[in-house]
């Protein structure tokens, strides 16, 4: 690690630490208040005095970090005091498992866990930027307690002390990763750096650059004053707007002017040039406007905001120059519009920020279905272990019911991710509006009123994706009414053609309008309401909208927003129309039967892999394993030539390094041409997923699984049921 790299590491580290100390000691008034009545109240009071001591101690540090002036030089030295403070604080609250553990009180216990575990969590994001300062405190923290589970030896505390071990295994591999992303971004900070030091150096180049065109303009402007006629001939013909600015106005102005400004030659001459120019813009301009004619050289050449008379904004790039104008210092503009230029661009940085957050959300969701797989088959697998009557069955319910709310906001990213299409069908708008709507207002002061006619067409959507949209607007229109209001909501049938100003091929759609009765939208926040964490509001995350917006732009449609006609605001939502027949909700089957036979699991993940392999054989399948596709190709076909063949395969869709489940199918149907396979993704959007009989599969099985779903699709793969 280079030191550059690592003194910034350490400097988080220490920048966050206050944060982590008020939080401990929080945390440790509130345990020590909890405990009061199970726990001797000298032991209480002493162990919160060492406390404490301790914080102040670790402040005392921080305080002597930030006061040495020569600390680049001393990282290890500090890194090392840093992690014995940690490290005498995670000893510290491991202690509570030892001298403050309320042997009759497992409700105290279980706080105790509780509260040892967010610490840990919240560890997880604050000291990870060092592993060996992150496993300094976490392993004192929780060992004790944990031990302390596993020394009672019945069925409750050997079930906290297993759950204390998953949960500690999860937060290492999240501290990892937290690890490993920021030395990343440390490492692109100091890349970012370097290439700002070589643009400075280009820019300073191209600086000269103009200073030599601005040189020659001069020479052209004596050469222009040396003839008139042909100075105003060119001049009046030119493309670009031309005026000269003295006394602070435009004295002369060629026609372009004119044209730019919406004034006429009589206004112009009246209006003092500052109020020209945009109010964010003004102090900018007259500056280098007051320094030029100082005999200064500022910036010659450079963007800014025109204000039209009609109060249009436009933009504008500069080249100006002094000059003496009849006698007297003025400076000669100039100016090309841009307006053009600037919104292509806008669209294209829009575009780069969707497709960057895209990537990152995509991936971030498949790495999380597979933890969460890991986990809720264990979770499964508990509970099958305890039985329904085990205290303990409640709440790995509990647990699983917030694994599955999880698995809904990994949903979301992917949703929000490039290669997330929808998984279309043919279905009523209506339906969905009405089921999001009252989901969205539960628990708000809003109302809603419904204007969605029977006559609406039919059409074909991702139902999760449009329910996710309508729920998005419906809450922004709810938070912009925080007393109370009405929503409204109304869909309409409308035909687009070539004619119509908006960026949709010419066609059917339904277009959906919900309008609230809010404080609105400022004008110069509509051009940015869809983007990547643009938010006006203090709690929000700038990413509702987005997603919307990349979800309408996925089925083929438009969105937009405008202010209302008195007030609040609208967005207007249109989706193309189906010309299919109405999709039947599926059927659920009950009491899944267990099954038989040998199944080929195939998945890059250890945990995965384990869990699935337990689940299918408690169910009835003998199972194998294989880490990617070559090792399954290899059991595959050992299995098929021995003549004790493989009843189904499950392949994992993506295998980093290796090969994947496509890849993988096409050779297993060489081997077996009648092969069953399921696909098994945690991409639930990716096309393969929504498409998979194209590509030879039989079904499939979206991560995190759930063993109901999963042992019935199975069933009927090997039934060959549809």
């Amino acid at each position: 690690m280079k030191e550059k790299i690592k003194l910034e590491l350490l400097k988080h580290l220490y920048m966050q630490a206050p944060a982590g100390i008020w939080a401990t000691l929080v945390c440790a008034l509130v345990l020590s208040f909890t405990l009061r009545k199970v726990i001797d109240g000298r032991v209480i009071l002493g162990w919160l005095l060492f406390t404490l001591i301790l914080a102040v101690c670790r402040y005392f540090l921080i305080a002597r970090f930030k006061a040495d002036e020569n600390k680049a030089s001393r990282v290890d030295y500090w890194l090392r005091l840093f992690t014995v403070g940690i490290f005498l604080s995670g000893l510290t609250w491991g202690s509570t498992g030892v001298f403050l553990f309320p042997h009759d009180s497992i409700p105290h216990q279980v706080f105790i866990a509780f509260v040892l575990g967010g610490l840990m969590a919240g560890a997880a994001g604050v000291l990870s930027s060092f592993m060996s300062v992150f496993y300094s405190f976490s392993v004192p923290l929780l060992a004790p307690i944990t031990v302390r589970f596993f020394m009672l030896n019945d069925d409750i505390h050997l079930a906290m002390g297993i759950m204390n071990c998953i949960f500690t295994c999860v937060l290492f591999i999240i501290a990892n990763q937290v690890h490993t992303t920021r030395g990343k971004l440390v490492e692109l900070k100091e890349e970012f750096a370097d290439l700002v030091k070589a643009r400075t150096i280009q820019l300073e180049e191209t600086n000269r650059d103009l200073e030599k065109e601005v040189a020659e303009r001069k020479k052209i402007s004596a050469a222009l004053k040396e003839s008139e006629e042909k100075y105003r001939l060119l001049v009046e013909n030119a493309i670009d707007t031309i005026f000269i600015v003295q006394d602070g106005y435009i004295k002369f102005h060629n026609k372009r002017t004119e044209e730019l400004m919406g004034y006429s030659a009589g206004e112009m001459a009246t209006i003092p040039f500052r109020d020209h120019l945009h109010p964010d813009d003004r102090d900018m301009v007259m500056n280098r406007y007051l320094r030029r004619l100082k005999g200064e050289d500022p910036l010659s050449m450079y963007s800014f905001r025109v204000l039209k008379k009609t109060g249009e904004i436009l933009w504008g790039q500069i080249n100006a120059v002094k000059i003496n104008w009849e006698g007297k210092p003025a400076v000669l503009c100039f100016v090309r519009d841009i307006t053009e230029e600037k919104k292509l661009e806008e669209h294209l940085q829009q575009a780069q920020k969707l497709e960057s957050i895209g990537l990152l959300a995509g991936g971030i969701a498949h790495d999380f279905n597979n933890i969460l797989s890991a986990i809720m088959g264990n979770i499964s697998l508990a509970k099958t272990a305890l039985g329904e009557d085990s205290s303990c069955y409640k709440v790995l319910a509990q647990a699983e019911e917030a694994s599955l709310r999880a698995s809904e906001l990994t949903q979301q990213l992917l949703t929000f991710s490039k290669g997330g299409s929808p998984i279309k069908k043919t279905t009523s708008v209506a339906e969905i509006i009405r089921s999001s709507v009252e989901f969205a207002l539960r628990g708000s002061k809003s109302k809603c009123e419904y204007y969605l006619p029977d006559e609406l067409w039919l059409v074909e959507v991702d139902p999760g994706q449009i329910n996710q949209v309508i729920h998005n607007l419906v809450l922004n229109s709810a938070q912009a009414m925080p007393g109370g209001g009405i929503v409204t909501i109304s869909a309409e049938n409308v035909e687009v053609d070539s004619t119509a100003n908006y960026p949709l091929a010419s066609g059917r759609y339904i277009k959906i309008s919900v309008k609230d009765e809010g404080v609105g939208i400022p004008e110069e926040s509509l051009q940015k309401i869809f983007d990547p964490y643009f938010t006006t509001k203090p709690e929000g995350t700038g990413l509702g909208l987005a997603i919307t917006y990349s979800i309408v732009k996925r089925h083929g449609g438009y969105i937009l927003a405008k202010a209302g006609t008195e007030k609040g605001a609208v967005f207007e939502v249109f989706l193309p129309a189906s010309s299919g027949k109405l999709s039947l909700p599926e059927k659920k089957k009950l009491n899944v039967p267990r099954g038989s036979g040998r199944i080929l699991v195939m998945d890059d993940d250890k945990m995965v892999r384990d869990v699935v392999s337990e689940l299918l054989a408690r169910n009835g399948y003998q199972v194998e394993l294989a880490e990617n596709g070559e090792r399954a190709l290899e059991l595959y076909a050992e299995a098929h030539a021995t003549g004790v063949p493989f009843d189904a395969v499950i392949l994992d869709l993506t295998v980093p390094g290796a090969m994947g489940g496509v890849e993988t199918m096409k050779h297993l149907r060489e081997i077996d041409p009648g092969i069953k396979a399921i696909v098994s993704s945690g991409y639930s959007n990716d096309p393969v997923m929504s498409n998979y009989r194209s590509y030879g599969f039989r079904g499939v099985m979206a991560k995190p699984y759930q063993v109901e779903n999963m042992i019935e699709l199975l069933n009927q793969v090997l039934l060959n049921e549809p």
